[in-house]
């Protein structure tokens, strides 16, 4: 994945949950946070447009969401050149890959489920990287997976603990967080996602 860069402040659930109210005609609701950094499509960087020029920002975010099944794009802070660090986009409007200088993607895009019974759940990440690497489903090499592992990631991005999470098994490339150990073989276990509170 691409170099570390600075993000937008993650979207908390009060907010969230305001957000969520205005959007369902003010009715009392709950809402969860998704948050997909440097997103991915088919194997490139999405796209800030849906097409070359076309529908750029919020409807490609939104695109996004939809596809991943994630309700609303409420955040998608725009990275500007990401091939002059060697990474592609692109357009989900037609699958089309853009390898020229100018060719943006999103730091991150952030999306919302709301629900009028559910309780808030705090911050979802999705496909928890450490820099280029999957997270390791243990903390340490070998020891404390899964609960410990969340945990510490969790803590690692500015939040208390883990209160859900999901094993991706034989993700492959993985990284422990405890050590910065490597896992390169392909059976190597990460999370498909990690909800932080």
């Amino acid at each position: 994945m691409a170099a570390t860069r600075c993000c937008a402040a993650v979207v908390s659930s009060a907010v969230v949950a305001a957000i969520a109210g205005l959007l369902l005609g003010g009715a009392a609701t709950a809402a969860e946070t998704v948050k997909f950094e440097d997103p991915v499509w088919q194997g490139n960087y999405v796209s800030y447009c849906i097409l070359e020029g076309v529908a750029c920002g919020f409807p490609a975010a939104q695109k996004f969401c939809a596809l991943m099944g994630e309700g609303d794009a409420v955040s998608y802070p725009k990275w500007q050149n990401p091939v002059e660090q060697g990474q592609a986009t692109v357009y989900m409007g037609d699958g089309t890959i853009c390898k020229h200088r100018g060719c943006a993607s999103f730091v991150h895009i952030t999306c919302i489920k709301t629900s009028k019974s559910a309780a808030p759940t705090g911050i979802r990440f999705a496909y928890p990287q450490l820099g280029a690497y999957y997270l390791d489903w243990c903390k340490r090499w070998g020891e404390q997976c899964g609960k410990p592992a969340a945990d510490a990631y969790c803590r690692h991005k500015g939040h208390s603990e883990a209160v859900d999470f999901r094993k991706l098994e034989d993700v492959g490339n993985t990284r422990v967080i405890v050590g910065g150990r490597k896992c390169l073989n392909p059976d190597c276990d990460g999370f498909e996602f990690i909800t932080c509170r």
